[in-house]
């Protein structure tokens, strides 16, 4: 490259200059590893590093990253690997997942080679919010034309500790979704809206691909509104999952459905606290019309003629009974919450009852 400086005497010189920019290249997809307390990496000293070493970085268990640089590293089809620990965002921050198709997998011990020698611990590995939503799916500049779309996968991870005003716990915004498995959600607080959860619709292109959600606990949340999870227009699926022992302080303290019909099976929302009343006002619907099957609904009434029509379509095999939790997250006199056992016991009527 030539460079031409004119000086004041109207003399010219002419340099020649070479321009070298490092730009490593992936493989299609990459395996990222994480570990807690690993300071930033990612654009920090990179004039310092070597060819490799800025290629490798945050590629095995003996060269970690942090989760913030793995998420920010991590583009469509890469996986990031997370070991047993607490994970915190900066103070006022989240955690936040922006590039489709990427999946975050939390209860590794920390040496496996791959998922394939994965013996998950959900309870181990721990995303504790510190003063803002815990997590974030969010449209962001690494999203395609079509967004977030339900290929992006957080599984493994206990998700607790959030405050925001909505979506302490997780929060869907700006049109992203995503898929949420084998996870807890739990002691999230928002000041309005969705304690645990905050859905909205899908904005991307092509059909509905809604948030989707498979064997999750969600509970010990709080919120106004659907202090479990919050559905603003949206059609989540639930599959497997159990909401309980949230506090709401107005409605919806399971579920609160706000013009969304959220597709609900084999799930569980019951033992939940509204306005210090437990089992009352656990699912409200404003609009929509959610259609649910084989679950166990608190007022429901069960399926059959006695349905409670006010929740949405029953599609069968729904119940309304206690389903007799190993320890209900909440004192059945004072409704005032407590830690949970949310696994049935070996004589809940839920038990068994499932249609996968």
């Amino acid at each position: 490259m030539k460079y031409e400086t004119v000086y004041p005497d109207s003399t010219r010189a002419v340099c020649d200059s070479l321009l070298t920019i490092r730009v490593p290249v992936y493989p299609p997809t990459v395996d990222y590893y994480v570990k807690p307390s690993i300071p930033n990496k990612v654009g920090v000293n990179d004039n310092d590093k070597t060819d490799n070493e800025l290629y490798n970085e945050g590629q095995s268990w003996d060269d970690p990253f942090n989760l913030e640089d793995a998420l920010k590293q991590a583009s469509q089809g890469d996986v990031v690997h997370i070991p047993e620990g607490i994970y915190t965002p900066s103070n006022g921050g989240s955690f936040v997942i922006d590039c489709d198709s990427v999946t975050i997998i939390g209860g590794y011990a920390g040496w496996e080679s791959g998922t394939g020698e994965l013996i998950p611990s959900v309870e181990k590995t721990i995303i504790k919010g510190n003063g803002g939503p815990a997590v974030i799916f969010e449209l962001g500049p690494a999203v395609g034309a079509c967004g977030i779309t339900t290929a992006t996968r957080l599984e493994g991870f206990t998700i607790e500790g959030g405050k925001a005003e909505n979506g302490a716990g997780i929060l869907f915004s700006g049109g992203a979704s995503g898929t949420v498995a084998n996870c807890i959600i739990r002691n999230n607080i928002a000041e309005e809206n969705g304690g645990g959860v905050y859905t909205v619709p899908y904005g991307g292109c092509g059909t509905s691909d809604d948030p989707v959600f498979y064997n999750v606990e969600i509970s010990g949340n709080k919120a106004k509104n659907g202090a479990g999870m919050y559905n603003a227009g949206s059609m989540p699926t639930l599959t497997n999952v159990t909401i309980g022992g949230n506090n709401a302080s107005v409605t919806g303290a399971g579920m609160y459905n706000n013009g969304a019909s959220p597709a609900i099976r084999n799930t569980i929302i019951y033992g939940n606290v509204t306005n210090g009343q437990p089992l009352s006002d656990e699912f409200t619907n404003n609009g929509g019309t959610p259609v649910i099957s084989f679950s166990n609904i608190s007022r429901s009434n069960g399926s059959g003629e006695f349905w409670n029509a006010t929740f949405g379509t029953d599609a069968g095999k729904n119940i309304d009974k206690s389903p007799l939790y190993r320890s209900a997250g909440y004192n059945a006199n004072t409704g005032v919450l407590k830690q949970g056992n949310y696994r049935l016991s070996f004589h809940s009527p839920s038990h068994n009852k499932g249609n996968n």
